[in-house]
């Protein structure tokens, strides 16, 4: 879990705490089984990226650094091997790689809910999105309605 700056009155704990896109429910009910004075929010929606490589890929295609007029304009789409298709972003020098579904998990919201989680979050950091489909999953996210096109990487799985 991914622990954010806050702390409680005796300056020991943190305050908020926001789970992991990663988890899987069982180990999600663990942690919150654990915790006491703790305040957690769950992620619904994100860009996760794969990885993030400190240098830029486009200096390859470009033979040297292109500048701005290319750096954080130009999204790649590549595909792998077995035919599954990825992006990469150009971002202040680094490359961005993330999968062509973002993580969607709204339609668990309620299921959230009952394990005692308040907090929601959905997150636009990577991809360009038009208004019209920030405010759809904006209201999935609200109402608990699936966002087509997402996965839910781990969450009904099972982590060894």
């Amino acid at each position: 879990s991914e622990f954010l700056a806050g702390r409680n009155e005796s300056g020991s704990n943190p305050v908020r705490v926001t789970l992991s896109v990663e988890d899987d429910l069982r180990n999600l009910r663990a942690q919150l089984d654990h915790a006491h004075g703790i305040e957690y929010q769950a992620i619904l929606y994100k860009d996760t990226p794969l990885f993030i490589a400190e240098s830029c890929s486009l200096t390859a295609l470009h033979n040297g650094c292109p500048t701005s007029k290319v750096c954080g304009y130009r999204t790649l789409e590549v595909e792998n091997p077995k035919g599954e298709r990825f992006f990469v972003a150009h971002e202040s020098c680094k490359s961005i790689v993330y999968g062509k579904q973002a993580y969607g998990v709204t339609q668990h919201r309620d299921q959230f809910t009952a394990l005692g989680i308040k907090r929601f979050r959905v997150d636009f950091l990577t991809r360009n999105y038009e208004s019209a489909e920030v405010s759809k999953i904006i209201r999935a996210a609200m109402t608990g309605e699936p966002v087509v096109g997402t996965h839910s990487a781990n969450l009904n799985g099972e982590l060894l």
